[in-house]
């Protein structure tokens, strides 16, 4: 009986130790996974920031054109100064997230 009681403690101890292990271990997974996920959150907004900003050229390139398009054709200055505008617009766009990238 003195033997079943000692080892029933040893027992005992042995899977209080374990949760323990088990524990930390859990929770060393978990911080890995937070900061792979922190990663990849970091990578998928610099993809999509850099995308903004291929699009934002390519329109103002389209702008740039359309002025210079509209101004040999003689088309109302109302229209070229709107496109300005939308250019002035554009160029501003790409400065604030060509400014925040560095």
């Amino acid at each position: 009986m003195r033997y079943f009681l000692i080892g029933l403690i040893i027992l005992i101890l042995l899977a209080v130790v374990l949760y323990f292990v088990l524990s930390r271990f859990y929770d060393y997974l978990s911080y890995r996974n937070d900061v792979e996920e922190e990663k990849r959150e970091t990578r998928l907004y610099h993809y999509e920031e850099n995308l903004e900003l291929i699009k934002l050229k390519e329109q103002r390139e389209r702008l740039k054109v359309a002025i210079q398009v509209r101004s040999q054709h003689f088309q109302p200055q109302q229209e070229i100064r709107q496109l300005t505008e939308e250019l002035e617009e554009v160029n501003e766009l790409i400065r604030t997230i060509e400014s925040g990238n560095r």
